[in-house]
């Protein structure tokens, strides 16, 4: 009997104490923690402007002031200035101070007459950094929150919860390129330029691997392109049992950059004898490495070229009628040599030289193979021009 009315008293105390809790602490029970967060997907180059947002989520209730501290890398940022975001009343008192020297941003913000909270959801305050020179590719800052305190706009004391943010540099890459409308017909020497692109960066040196079909190309010598410098060395080495060229350059003292974007190095090439009409070849970039011109290692992009044979006929020569002919007979009989690579043939006859649009009396390019062809000439006594695939002769009648 006195265990349970020791238990019962126990029990009372309890429900005591519970009730006594919901009822000094209702206001917290239907107001949530006040979030702040930064994001941790912040990034930018090296002399950018690097915008950072401060989130505020005031969740089921009001904000009528906050201030919060944010630390960051002062090797890699260096503040600028804030504005307010949108969320924010344009009543508000801000007060925000930056350290560089200790890489630290204190925020201060009240609600002035009316009093009104914050909005809901969204950036409170824009902070403006400037990315060091000095910053590294992949280099981190974390952007820690701490002295976090938020009331309502009756100036009760609510929870507050950070969520810190990350800022990564990213170096935009080196571009190395090749074009994809190279072209030559057999026994052609063909230069193949590799074009590169420091996208707002140095180059300090940079290594590449080109790869071709050794059955239509054999690699002969290299050049320099303009934008390599002339300090600089080079070293180049073509495999043709393998299809493949190597490249490696860097800058000696004083150590200038590739000098803008464009063309660094131009491969010479000779296209084989067996290569066929049509036949192509992807140009494919491998082993691409770059430094600035400090020696910090920079991302790269390669972008593939293409080759294509293209063979150009020959131009088909004369039979008849003869240049300068005075042909008599109406129905004109037009001869000419077989062409082997030739598909069709194109047939012009003009009133001038130049065969201009509104003076060409006749155009006709799909005579296959014929290698002849009858025209009927319409004037007598008059002088006309005829143009056979690229040569032109002209006939009096």
């Amino acid at each position: 009997m006195r265990f349970f009315i020791k238990f019962y008293s126990m029990h009372l105390i309890v429900l005591t104490i519970l009730y006594y809790l919901s009822n000094n602490s209702l206001l917290y029970c239907q107001q949530d923690s006040v979030y702040f967060s930064i994001p941790t997907n912040l990034t930018g180059k090296k002399g950018d402007t690097l915008t950072v947002p401060l989130y505020i989520d005031k969740r089921n209730g009001t904000v009528g002031s906050f201030d919060v501290t944010i630390n960051f890398k002062n090797s890699l940022l260096t503040y600028l200035s804030y504005t307010n975001g949108p969320i924010v009343p344009p009543t508000w008192m801000v007060d925000v101070n930056g350290n560089n020297s200790s890489g630290r941003v204190t925020i201060g913000t009240f609600a002035q007459p009316p009093f009104f909270s914050l909005g809901s959801f969204g950036v409170a305050i824009f902070l403006k950094f400037k990315i060091n020179q000095t910053a590294v590719n992949n280099d981190t800052s974390r952007l820690t929150l701490y002295g976090l305190a938020a009331t309502d706009s009756l100036a009760n004391i609510r929870f507050v919860k950070g969520f810190n943010g990350l800022f990564t540099v990213i170096d935009p890459p080196v571009i190395f390129s090749i074009p994809t409308t190279l072209s030559g017909s057999i026994k052609d020497t063909i230069l193949i330029p590799l074009n590169i692109n420091p996208n707002n960066g140095t180059v300090g040196s940079f290594d590449a691997t080109f790869v071709f079909k050794k059955t239509l190309l054999t690699y002969i010598d290299y050049s320099k392109g303009p934008t390599m410098p002339e300090p600089w060395m080079i070293d180049v080495n073509g495999n043709n049992s393998i299809g493949k060229v190597t490249i490696g350059a860097f800058a000696q003292s004083p150590y200038y950059s590739l000098i803008g974007s464009g063309t660094a190095v131009y491969l010479k090439f000779l296209v084989n004898q067996n290569a066929l009409n049509g036949d192509t070849t992807n140009l494919v970039l491998s082993g691409l490495a770059a430094t600035d011109t400090i020696a910090n290692i920079r991302n790269t992009q390669g972008n593939n070229g293409l080759f294509t044979v293209k063979i150009i006929p020959a131009s088909p020569q004369l039979i008849t009628p003869q240049n300068n002919s005075n042909c008599q007979p109406n129905t004109i009989l037009f001869k000419w040599n077989k062409i082997s690579e030739a598909l069709m043939y194109r047939l012009q006859v003009a009133t001038d030289s130049v065969f201009s649009g509104l003076n060409i009396i006749f155009n006709d390019s799909t005579l296959v193979d014929t290698l002849k062809f009858k025209w009927y000439k319409p004037m007598v006594g008059s002088m006309e021009f005829y143009n056979i695939n690229t040569f032109e002769f002209t006939f009096v009648g």
